[in-house]
């Protein structure tokens, strides 16, 4: 509190001193310390909307709930087995009570063919007891858990349809549910008007934001060709709405107030098209902006942009301050100040005469700015970069303006006349089918797309630092700023040459928390070894998924398909395998084994246990001799608790990988 004081103080001394004074250096600080102060109101606000930390929150009950109420305040998110609603919840029962309690969770519908199907607004009673979200349980791992929390998202439970019964409507936001209920109408008419899978995923995505069917393969295609912003429904799109009104709206321009209609049409409009798609971050933003925009003309006065984005970012982080930490409102923000800032410099390097290819040369220098604005940041959360963008954007972007153009007409006309949906459906079908070829021919090409790309939170400040100081030093014609920026490229090369020191001089033991597998990693220096209990019976998916981003944040490879199995023991005939690696001894108990005979207690560093293959535990004690005992993720829940419990009593610590996550064993260390 008194540093804000002091800063608001100094605020307000300087805005005096500013206008008395009229001294023009006066207002750099004043601004500096308008961000500062808004910084520290925007940290108070998120602080005061982490409602984890009320006491009515469903989370902090101290009895177990058996059934709970709440509203739907989401649209159905259709996964592979299950449907998926953001629940706000507003009553627990627990035991024979029931209290009022608040905060929201994931409700996950199994998919049945009669199943219910929830919509926008229902009150529902669920007899089920929802449960927290688990965090990473093996290093460097997505953390969903928290990325759900910046949500206000702080549990989840899943049930099949008979445990749900809907008992009322009441949505929190009228226009919203109506915005839904146009979005399903919208829908079951493209269903209608595009009945082949893909092209019909690709005009959900683009037209009313629905990306649940998309292919795993099509995302794959877009994403590696630096196209996947069109199939988020963004400023893109609410860009080209906006272009289509405006050409509608043109002949009452010129008329008495013509600016005014067209701004309150243009903002009604825009603003219907944000609640159907579902309000994500990139539309609220684009869909202020554009108001800021339609507002300034219709009262004739010309806009900043750099305005217009702040005050898009100051409306919207009022409602929710977490948006900050959302990626597409990071990415949304930063591509277009980049478009904003960068493409007419990029645009006036080359003077293109020929009226098409000075169109290619404007869709181009357009995808450069953008790409070179959230270059850091997508590398950073997404370890990879698109080569061809450039490429892929000269058919996407123009593609995406005819298919929203073209998928308008096809949902309205067909509304009318449906042969005339059916026809413009037909067309609607190759113009995305020859997009999408497109976009896959891209993807072939080699090197389209370069992976296994890592920046921590400090190599992704100087990147930016680096291309921000170049790009002044190149625009103003400054030697001051590339010599900066030639700082900034030292700091980033040595600060990347002392973590590749660090690693090099590092030798570490992680046995891994994945379901199904033993794995085990022994890491010496930039090389590693994977090994696994049997290699035929490995997810590979699941094993890249889980042990991948732990390898690239240390600078290690990706893990070859050909991976060491561990050997088995000899003297049990099955049942035991171990493995010798940087000088500790691994053994591992899978299945029940107290029928063995064993001659004399079996050694061993690492004593890890699997798929409940002891029963007792004296028996276990006296059999094998151990430094460190591991509780493997194939026991349940209940035996690891049991076999620790056990232990406890006789002063024996185990580590549960189901529990306490992934184990670890630094061997050697670089001093």
């Amino acid at each position: 509190m008194i540093p804000f004081l002091i800063l608001l103080a100094l605020f307000t001394v300087l805005a005096i001193s500013g206008r008395v004074t009229r001294f023009s250096n006066i207002f750099f600080p004043q601004g500096i310390i308008s961000l500062i102060i808004i910084a520290f109101a925007f940290g108070w606000i998120s602080k005061a909307n982490q409602t984890l930390t009320n006491p009515l929150h469903w989370r902090n009950s101290e009895n177990r709930i058996t059934a709970f109420e709440g509203v739907v305040v989401s649209d159905v998110l259709d996964k592979t087995s299950t449907k998926r609603y953001s629940v706000r919840i507003t009553t627990i029962t627990s035991k024979d009570s029931s209290s009022h309690k608040n905060g929201q969770l994931h409700l996950y519908l199994k998919k049945e063919k009669n199943g219910e199907v929830l919509k926008y607004g229902d009150v529902i009673r669920v007899y089920a007891t929802p449960s927290q979200i688990a965090p990473p349980t093996n290093p460097e791992e997505f953390n969903y858990s928290a990325y759900v929390a910046r949500q206000q998202i702080h549990g989840q439970c899943f049930v099949s349809p008979d445990r749900v019964e809907v008992i009322g409507h009441s949505p929190d936001l009228m226009i919203l549910d109506q915005g839904f209920k146009i979005r399903k109408r919208l829908k079951s008419q493209i269903e209608r008007y595009l009945p082949e899978t893909e092209t019909r995923a690709i005009a959900m995505a683009l037209l009313i934001g629905v990306k649940d069917f998309l292919s795993d393969d099509l995302k794959t295609a877009y994403a590696s060709a630096g196209a996947m912003h069109v199939l988020a429904v963004s400023g893109l799109h609410v860009g080209i709405l906006y272009m289509i009104l405006l050409g509608f709206l043109k002949p009452i321009e010129k008329r008495k107030g013509g600016n005014v209609i067209i701004a309150v049409i243009a903002i009604l409009v825009i603003w219907s098209y944000t609640f159907v798609t579902g309000m994500s971050p990139s539309v609220l933003r684009a869909a202020t902006m554009f108001s800021v925009f339609a507002t300034s003309k219709a009262i004739n006065r010309e806009s900043n942009i750099y305005n217009s984005l702040g005050i898009a970012a100051f409306i919207l982080m009022m409602f929710n301050p977490n948006l900050i930490f959302e990626v597409g409102f990071q990415l949304s923000f930063l591509a277009v100040t980049g478009i904003v800032y960068l493409q007419p410099k990029i645009y006036h390097l080359l003077y293109v005469k020929n009226k098409y290819l000075e169109k290619v040369w404007m869709i181009t220098a357009v995808s450069i700015a953008a790409q070179i604005s959230t270059l850091p940041l997508t590398i950073y959360y997404f370890h990879q970069f698109p080569t061809y963008f450039f490429l892929s954007n000269l058919v996407v972007i123009p593609g995406a303006m005819i298919i929203m153009i073209g998928g308008i007409g096809m949902l309205g006309l067909g509304s009318v006349i449906d042969i005339l949906g059916i026809w413009l459906g037909w067309l609607l079908h190759w113009i995305i089918w020859f997009m999408n070829w497109m976009v896959q021919l891209v993807e072939q090409i080699p090197g389209s797309l370069i992976t296994w790309l890592y920046f921590d939170e400090l190599q992704m400040l100087l990147v930016y630092g680096i291309l921000i100081l170049i790009l002044l030093g190149i625009f103003h014609r400054s030697a001051f700023y590339l010599n900066a920026s030639l700082l900034c490229l030292g700091f980033f090369f040595v600060w990347g040459y002392l973590e590749k020191d660090r690693q090099l001089g590092k030798e570490e033991l992680i046995i891994y928390d994945i379901a199904g597998t033993v794995a085990i990693d022994a890491i010496a220096g930039s090389s590693a070894e994977l090994y696994v209990g049997e290699e035929k019976k490995v997810n590979f998916e699941l094993l890249r998924f889980q042990i991948d981003p732990f390898r690239r944040a240390s600078g290690l490879d990706s893990f070859e398909e050909n991976l060491m199995e561990l050997e088995q023991l000899e003297i049990t005939g099955g049942g035991l395998k171990y493995a010798t690696l940087l000088n500790t001894k691994i053994l591992v108990l899978d299945s029940f084994l107290t029928n063995l005979e064993i001659k004399q207690p079996v050694e061993t560093d690492i004593l890890l246990l699997n798929n409940q293959p002891v029963k007792n535990v004296d028996w276990l004690l006296t059999n094998f001799e151990f430094d460190q005992l591991i509780i493997g993720s194939d026991n349940s829940y209940y035996y690891t608790k049991w076999l620790q419990e056990e232990l406890a009593s006789r002063d024996i610590e185990a580590h549960s990988l189901l529990k306490d996550g992934s184990w670890r064993r630094l061997i050697k260390n670089k001093d």
